[in-house]
């Protein structure tokens, strides 16, 4: 009888090296709307913005509906649907109570692109990314997006919003060795964070009250989960280890447009604001975008001289509620005025070697001049493909071929493997999860409560 033989991958049977390629930094952005982005180029207030504009692609991208955001950048991450790689909202019911759980990265069904990176021995650092708690183990950094803990720990004063770090909770941050730095940079941020709000914002003239000071305080943790991530950024920037790809998400663009929709366009509302609130308020979405391009340039500083710089938002926003009441103690639906759940298209960015520099200027483009790029199902093919690297065929996006230059493509010829998948593709649901799915137990009260406040689950 004879020993059977070990088969190969088949992506590596005479499968050549990937040609060297420039590494990506890959910048996240919830929830920017085109219009918003649009206006403030013209007035000058997103500069590198502007310049990646000038110098790159752009345009918007389909999304998918309802624009859920652990749905969304799971399937940019994968290049797969919700029902391929398994994350379809923010919670999901679990035994016989149905208890409701919040989605983590051990729920996920298909593999992402930090994940097939480490398999092909290329280094990726991945920061604040939707459905990575548990951080998973990689050739490179992980900083997942953390939950929440028990409501008695919240009450102790040891509550998890987005973007907190915990000492006593594991499997924030992958290698766990850098925990202990990560969390002097917090503290830091912690620190320094009013001083940042006010050079953001200014100061208000005259107390927030009622509806107004609830807004404003439900969008702290935001703002200081995007100061975090973006500290943490340059510090990881500064390894001298290069990644293959840096991928970096931010959420404060998202929370403002919910929360200050109507002040900023109190003409879309039957119930406009007092204009005491406007004139406090009706800037905040405005410098928050601001803010976030500064941001951009900062990473762009800080990363490598020759890298392509992707800027990508998971879905638009809009008014909502225009007729509606907004009550201060309503309930998170009835004081939203900025929503997506009907799928507004999303912003899509590139600019760098090999990407196709369009010379528009952005101070004249418009809504009617922006084209399709494809959709968020077509990040991860696209991203494979910059490194040269085959995207599976099981994906359900596609490369984005004309965002680049011909000259890259007839260099760097898309491929494909059958699947990055075990058995390509045919993976059995029964089969045990990964070792990393080991998940603490949290209750998601905490993180619930700050979801209801969003409007996000009932």
């Amino acid at each position: 009888r004879r020993t059977p033989v070990p088969i190969p991958p088949p992506w590596t049977l005479f499968w050549p090296a990937a040609s060297p390629v420039a590494p990506i930094m890959w910048i996240g952005l919830d929830g920017l709307e085109w219009d918003v982005v649009l206006d403030l180029v013209r007035g000058g207030r997103l500069p590198t913005v502007a310049r990646l504009m000038r110098e790159g692609t752009f345009g918007y991208l389909d999304t998918l509906e309802p624009a859920w955001s652990p749905v969304i950048w799971t399937s940019m991450a994968t290049g797969r649907t919700p029902g391929a790689h398994g994350i379809t909202g923010f919670v999901h019911a679990v035994g016989h109570g149905r208890e409701r759980r919040l989605f983590a990265s051990s729920d996920r069904k298909v593999k992402a692109l930090w994940t097939i990176l480490t398999e092909q021995s290329r280094r990726s650092v991945t920061i604040g990314w939707w459905v990575t708690y548990p951080a998973e183990p990689v050739d490179g950094y992980m900083v997942a997006q953390v939950n929440t803990v028990p409501v008695a720990d919240l009450e102790a004063g040891k509550g998890i919003f987005k973007g907190e770090l915990m000492p006593e909770l594991p499997g924030q941050v992958y290698p766990p060795a850098q925990e202990r730095e990560l969390l002097a940079i917090v503290r830091d941020v912690d620190r320094d964070l009013p001083s940042l709000i006010a050079s953001t914002f200014g100061t208000f003239t005259r107390p927030l009250e009622g509806l107004a000071r609830r807004m404003w305080d439900d969008s702290m943790w935001a703002f200081r989960a995007d100061a975090i991530y973006h500290r943490i950024a340059i510090h990881l920037l500064a390894d001298p280890k290069p990644a293959a790809l840096f991928s970096v998400y931010f959420g404060g663009t998202d929370v403002v447009g919910h929360r200050f929709w109507r002040h900023a366009h109190p003409e879309a509302f039957s119930l406009r604001p007092p204009q005491w609130e406007i004139q406090a308020l009706g800037h905040v979405i405005a410098d928050y975008y601001a803010y976030a391009d500064a941001v951009i340039a900062d990473l762009i500083a800080h990363g490598p001289k020759d890298a392509i710089v992707i800027l990508t938002s998971d879905h638009g926003m809009h008014a909502f509620n225009t007729d509606g009441k907004f009550e201060p103690d309503g309930l998170p639906r009835s004081i939203r005025s900025g929503d997506h759940r009907d799928g507004p298209p999303g912003l899509f960015i590139a600019a760098g070697p090999g990407i196709h520099r369009s010379g528009a200027d952005p101070s004249r483009i418009t809504r009617r001049d922006l084209l399709r790029i494809g959709s968020v199902l077509d990040l991860a093919p696209t991203i494979l493909a910059m490194l040269d690297l085959p995207l599976g065929r099981d994906m359900d996006g596609d490369v984005l071929r004309f965002v680049f230059e011909p000259e890259f493509l007839a260099s760097h010829p898309v491929r494909h493997v059958c699947s990055y998948e075990p058995w390509c593709g045919m993976r059995p649901r029964w089969l045990s999860p990964p070792a990393h799915a080991v998940t603490p137990e949290l209750h998601p009260d905490t993180r619930l409560d700050q979801l209801r406040k969003l409007g996000y689950v009932e």
